[in-house]
């Protein structure tokens, strides 16, 4: 290695051990109150101290952009990352991947376990990189068939979209159809979902990082989508018998979601040994849908709708905007929950709520995201309040709307002959699917469908 490199190295490692001391009031030059505690108060939105930090950002990082250009490294503590590697964009055109905590000043870079590896992790060579501890991990959660190596990982990076099957979901009729089609075939509705689906061999690879390193990640009391013993009843059940509810849903969540969040996410939950990868791994992670769907606006490499760890690497990414969420609702006398990208707020009592939406709003735009301003919903006593589908009012239920049509529909069938033998397995298996969700949410509704659902199969043979 270079030791003109090393130095420069040196020396910025401790410009950013500078800036990373007086950020968490370890130093006497600055007062207490710009310590890493405010990260989660209602004080971080303070414009002043905001404009003081902003400043310290853009003035350190001239010299950390230099010693880039000249084939030096970044290292910055993780609390600082996102805002160092903005900065640092902006002045060279390239984003640093490497983010680590150095126990002292005096540190090599030997003992930080980096060595030479830094450089091919910025130049994403990662064919001149070690992969090994990786991919053993990676391969200790899959079957001995399903095995990946560092070629297939050189391969993908090479070209995704070999890697990726794309079609739409009509969100109308959820009919299936060609991804060049603009309006479905079935029932000609142009609004579709954009499904990104991995391979299989890329999907195992996916649900082999999530077990390595996301099961272990702690979820928030307020997130109730996808978890383990969480589901939309249990989400709609903590909004029971409210008096006042708000609904706002975050607009293009999956693609909102940038590779370098989904980097940050992994370097906050990554062991140590493993922070080399956390640029690899957050590039196995995301997909350039402007390539494949054409898209003109927004980051190219986002998480894509369709792969196994969209979901978990989602309230990852969220795990801050949740605990500011609870602590500003349970400051207020308020109840908050998140389902993906639906956030809900509920009173018991009528007070005025309509003064935290614009407080929630700069929350998302804090944290990357923006609200959707067509589905702001604020209901109160009196109205039909709905939380993912389910009514909250007086018990949970099923809209009466949608049960009475499910109704008809199996009276329907149960009368006429002809129409009996032409229901084919997919509407049942449909059927049975709608009515065991209702028997989920209301168990005695929900069993008298799924009687006549069997009684439709023991008649049709």
């Amino acid at each position: 290695m270079n030791e003109d490199v090393i130095q420069e190295g040196q020396e910025t490692k401790e410009l950013f051990m500078i800036a990373q001391s007086i950020y968490r009031g370890d130093s006497d030059k600055e007062p207490k109150r710009y310590g890493t505690r405010l990260l989660s108060r209602h004080r971080i939105a303070s414009k002043r101290w905001r404009e003081r930090f902003h400043y310290r950002v853009k003035r350190d990082t001239r010299k950390a952009s230099e010693v880039l250009m000249n084939g030096g490294f970044v290292s910055v503590d993780y609390m600082l990352g996102h805002e160092f590697r903005t900065e640092i964009r902006k002045i060279t055109g390239k984003l640093p991947t490497k983010v680590f905590e150095y126990k002292s000043k005096t540190e090599s870079l030997s003992d930080s376990g980096m060595g030479e590896h830094i450089f091919h992790i910025f130049g994403m060579d990662y064919d001149k990189f070690d992969l090994s501890p990786l991919i053993a991990e990676l391969n200790a959660q899959l079957h001995p068939e399903d095995e990946i190596s560092q070629d297939f990982i050189i391969e993908f990076l090479s070209d995704k979209s070999k890697h990726y099957k794309l079609y739409k979901i009509c969100k109308n009729c959820h009919n299936v159809y060609g991804r060049t089609t603009k309006a479905c075939p079935k029932c000609k509705a142009t609004k579709a979902r954009k499904i990104s689906e991995p391979t299989e061999q890329l999907k195992n690879t996916l649900y082999a990082i999530r077990d390595a390193f996301l099961s272990h990640v702690w979820a928030t009391d307020m997130s109730h989508g996808f978890i383990a013993g969480r589901s939309p009843k249990t989400n709609a059940g903590m909004h029971l018998g409210c008096k006042v509810l708000v609904k706002i849903d975050i607009k293009e969540f999956f693609d909102h979601i940038t590779v370098d969040m989904v980097e940050e996410g992994y370097l906050n939950t990554l062991p140590k040994k493993m922070l080399p990868y956390a640029r690899l791994l957050a590039e196995l992670s995301t997909f350039d849908l402007h390539k494949a769907w054409n898209k003109k606006k927004g980051c190219p490499h986002v998480t894509p709708q369709g792969s196994p760890i969209s979901p978990i690497l989602s309230n990852v990414i969220l795990r801050l905007f949740d605990m500011r969420m609870a602590g500003f609702a349970r400051k207020v006398g308020f109840c908050c929950t998140r389902y993906a990208d639906d956030i809900v707020l509920s009173a018991v009592d009528n007070r005025k709520i309509n003064k935290t939406i614009p407080f929630i709003k700069q929350l998302l735009r804090e944290t990357g995201f923006q609200a959707n301003e067509k589905k702001v919903v604020v209901k109160r006593s009196g109205q039909r309040m709905t939380v993912t589908g389910i009514v909250v009012n007086d018990t949970l239920n099923v809209p009466r709307k949608e049960r009475r049509n499910f109704r008809a529909k199996l009276h329907k069938i149960l009368s006429n002959e002809e129409l009996l033998k032409s229901v084919t397995d997919k509407e049942i298996e449909q059927m049975m699917g709608y009515a065991n969700w209702i028997k989920h949410v209301n168990p005695t509704t929900g069993e008298k469908f799924v009687s006549q659902i069997k009684t439709i199969i023991e008649k049709r043979g």
